[in-house]
């Protein structure tokens, strides 16, 4: 990420549809850990890019053993949402579907087995509800509940680490407000009363650093991960003014208090048409983003050309390598040898891998993705 020299790239994944594992298992892919019963086909299942989480249970262990992936990151493990969460109670059970209040407060309507949801309700509708969130649930004062009960034996392994270790995740400056009030409804409050987004944002940032500033001061760490999801196919959810008015002020606060404890790498997470928005990332301290998904219109080629020193993890197509040893050939050929010669690049599929893609095809495109990474070598 540091754009030095290196021997190979970082053999990691995104992550796998939980279905597309189950393809794999009967294909061939040895079954050691297995993919939880109670996850449906369309749940995700972690790989290394998205590390090791208390929120996401779930990796693709199968897969990294059998071909021989790097370690997974790991997230600090430590809660950075609500606690106490919020009691989970369902509503209405519909068979295949139903409706519940989450750990977070959500009403949500969700498949059985952790697939598709829809947000139906959330617990800020109005600045009262925001301050009796943030008094009840959402500060930093009681660090010692927010971490694992094992968390003193646990800190050795994390001192004496060999993963990279990553801090955030969960909370972003549009991320946090949509989940607290629905889209809808934060999409609206832009406009009636645009002092609470703000509220929260600078809420946000104060709760993350008292959160982890005594963890950052006693274990360091690589990474920070700042969660948004603020783009769908067709572009960003705000506009660029919007997103300087409502976002830039507290990522270069929060960059800020992470490059002073010597963290490298920030990295956005977010799905859609990313690419028009690096310029303002940039500007607000982030210098790394993921999984730049081809269907929404990313090119990382172009954005190398752009933006030289922009760190890029993910970005293959997962449609070509779904379609066989030509067109992975094609696609790899494409983009991995100028990206790995460029630097501060880490290559993998564009999200999490579905069920259309192959095992053999998997294989044959981790196969050919360590041979342009040998052949770059020599």
């Amino acid at each position: 990420m540091n754009f030095e020299p290196l021997d190979r790239p970082l053999y990691w994944e995104f992550g796998y549809w939980a279905g597309t594992l189950r393809r794999w298992y009967r294909e061939g892919l040895p079954r050691r850990h297995g993919v939880s019963e109670e996850l449906g086909d369309s749940a995700a299942v972690g790989g290394e890019a998205l590390g090791i989480d208390l929120r996401k249970p779930h990796q693709g262990l199968d897969v990294n053993e059998t071909l021989g992936f790097d370690e997974f990151m790991r997230r600090i493990p430590v809660n950075n949402c609500y606690e106490p969460p919020f009691e989970t109670r369902i509503i209405e059970d519909r068979g295949n579907w139903v409706t519940m209040v989450n750990r977070d407060g959500e009403t949500v309507q969700i498949e059985k087995g952790g697939g598709s949801q829809r947000v139906l309700d959330a617990p800020v509708k109005n600045r009262d509800d925001f301050e009796r969130l943030v008094a009840e649930r959402f500060h930093a004062k009681n660090l010692a509940e927010r971490l694992p009960p094992d968390w003193e034996q646990m800190k050795q392994q994390y001192k004496e680490r060999s993963f990279p270790l990553i801090y955030g995740g969960h909370q972003g400056f549009f991320m946090t407000c949509r989940r607290m009030m629905t889209f809808e409804r934060h999409m609206r409050v832009y406009f009636h009363d645009p002092d609470l987004i703000k509220r929260i944002n600078q809420h946000v940032v104060d709760f993350l650093i008292e959160l982890y500033e005594p963890l950052l001061k006693e274990l360091g760490g690589e990474a920070a991960l700042i969660s948004e999801d603020f783009a769908f196919k067709s572009g960003c959810f705000i506009s660029p003014a919007q997103f300087r008015e409502f976002c830039l002020p507290y990522y270069k606060h929060l960059t800020d208090f992470y490059r002073g404890h010597g963290v490298e790498t920030i990295i956005v997470d977010s799905d859609g048409l990313v690419a028009p928005i690096v310029e303002l990332l940039l500007e607000g301290g982030v210098d790394a983003l993921f999984p730049w998904e081809v269907q929404a219109g990313n090119d990382i080629l172009k954005v190398r050309e752009a933006f030289p020193r922009f760190k890029i993890l993910g970005g293959l197509d997962k449609k070509a390598i779904a379609r066989g040893p030509q067109a992975i050939d094609r696609e790899l050929e494409s983009k991995v040898p100028l990206m790995l010669e460029k630097g501060g690049y880490v290559p993998f599929i564009d999200h999490t891998v579905p069920p259309e893609v192959g095992w053999e095809d998997f294989r044959y495109y981790r196969r050919r993705l360590a041979e342009l990474a040998a052949r770059r070598r020599s």
